[in-house]
Formats: C-alpha cells, structure tokens, sequence
C-alpha cells in the first residue's frame, strides 16, 4: 500500500512590510520574442549595448521596422496585478525607493526575466507562484524592468527570513511506502538572501524516527538561491500516517 508518511517542516516568520506598487510603465511588444536563434527585441538590443535609460510616460521606442511605441502607465487592478495588451511580449517598469541598502526578496509571476538595477534575474513565466529571488536594493531608486509574455504580471518585495534560508516553496519530496525501508531522495531551495559570501555551508536532515544525514553545499555566492538535493534512510513504518522531515542549516563563518 503507498501512502504519504512524508511532510516538510520549517519555521519561519510571516512577511511583513512588504513592498508593492500600484503603477507601472508598459510597452508593448517591440520585436521579435519567443524561441529564436536571434532576437530582435528593441528594448533587448538596448540592454545589451548598455544603451538602456529608465523610461518615463511617453517615451518613445522605435522597433525594428520602424513603428514607434509609447512607455504608457498601467495601474495595478484590485488583486494587485497589472494586464493589458503590453504584457503579451512587452515589458513594464518599477521604480521602487528605497531609504537604506537592504536585500529584499522579490515575488514576481508572468515575467519571463527581470533586470534588478541592471543586472538579470531569472523569472516566473508561467506564474507558478513559487519563484523568489534575493535583490539588493540601494539606497534611492531602484529600477525594475520585467519582459512579460503572457497577459498579467505580479509583482513585490518582501523582507527574508534571514540572511541564510531554506524556502518553503518548491520542495521535492518522496513518498514513503508502508513496510518497506530504504534511501530516499529530496530536494529543497537554500538561499542566501545576504550581499555576503557564506562559507562552509551544509544541511542536515533529520527524517522523525531516524538519524540525521549532513549533506555539504560549500560557499554560496552573495543573493543566489540554488535546490541542494538530498538523501535519507527511511526505516520501516508499520502504520499509514505522516512524518516530519526536518532541514536546518549550519555554516562556518561569513567573509
């Protein structure tokens, strides 16, 4: 008989002082997107010759065959999200102000990727929910430009839980089969949402009824996330029921 004798278990604090945005600046699609060899993207012909300034409500942008397209402001609706036709294979503009340097994470859905200040982060194309990315915002303005594809983007920033995570979101969990024992496979997201190296880093896992089993991870760069596989031995369990899995996670020093 195959039942779940398997949950995750992991503490944290509800986010709170959360930053969201009520407007954004939208453009619409501005050349070529999707799976091609070769992008003719306007927008991405300027990131790349580093040619791209933050715009402002109608500012213009010429495509490659010459059609002009206008930065226009698109409100928030009352879920929070923005839509409209720039968000099918345009882009849209944040600017978030910020009193103090601090590193935040952003939730965003419907964006395929993101520029933080400049440098790329991965998106939530599909808007599965679970995507959070460390930023680092400085002190003043921050620009956030998302290329969007699919109709809707959310987007907001909230504060981590600490400095060094494990996320709840997107685990990869077995399930366990009654009267059976062996090695079991998982894997969780670690995050370090610090602008610091963390050295020495490893996880323990704890499976109830069982022994711990430390798995290394080594250094991981600042504002990265990265899912850390793991393995366990689960006992033989008589009854159907759930477990708890614990993760914790240990590290040497910061540098």
């Amino acid at each position: 008989m195959l039942c779940t004798l398997f949950s995750l278990l992991l503490t944290g604090t509800q986010a709170t002082n959360a930053i969201t945005v009520d407007h954004v600046l939208a453009l619409d699609r501005v050349g070529s997107g999707g799976r091609v060899p070769i992008s003719t993207n306007a927008v991405t012909s300027m990131i790349v010759n580093g040619t791209f300034t933050p715009p402002k409500e109608g500012d213009k942008v010429t495509d490659p065959d010459g059609k002009e397209h206008t930065w226009e402001t698109v409100k928030a609706g009352e879920d929070g999200s923005f839509s409209g036709s720039q968000f099918r294979g345009g882009f849209a503009y944040a600017s978030v102000p910020s009193t103090e340097t601090k590193v935040m994470m952003m939730e965003a859905s419907g964006d395929s990727y993101a520029y933080v200040n400049g440098e790329p982060r991965g998106g939530d194309p599909y808007s599965f929910g679970y995507v959070r990315t460390p930023v680092l915002l400085k002190r003043g303005d921050n620009s956030f430009l998302f290329s969007v594809g699919r109709g809707r983007l959310s987007f907001r920033l909230v504060p981590p839980d600490s400095p060094l995570m494990i996320e709840k979101r997107d685990a990869t969990l077995p399930d366990l089969i009654v009267g059976e024992e062996g090695i079991q496979l998982g894997a969780a997201i670690v995050t370090n949402a610090s602008d610091q190296v963390w050295s020495g880093v490893s996880l323990s896992v704890t499976l109830e009824g069982s022994k711990s089993v430390i798995v290394p991870i080594g250094d991981m760069p600042p504002l990265s996330s990265q899912k850390v596989a793991f393995s366990f031995l689960s006992p033989k369990f008589n009854e159907p029921g759930t477990k708890k899995l614990f993760l914790r996670l240990n590290q040497q020093n910061e540098r």
